[in-house]
């Protein structure tokens, strides 16, 4: 996949949306609130899952 189709994929920038971002927050408060009422080894998942789409974002 180019960097220009991940950049631009709709699945990833509608997740990063929804998933906190520890880089900008520095807390984990808001990811209990913004996820309220998910069990929670999908809010682990999430979280695992936006570091790792972030971390290839920022390297293309």
């Amino acid at each position: 996949m180019s960097k220009e189709a991940f950049l631009t994929d709709q699945g990833y920038l509608a997740f990063k949306e929804r998933t906190f971002s520890y880089n900008e927050k520095r807390s984990v408060y808001p990811l209990f609130m913004h996820n309220k009422g998910r069990d929670m080894h999908i809010l682990a998942l999430d979280y695992a899952f936006y570091f790792l789409f972030d971390s290839i974002h920022s390297h293309c």
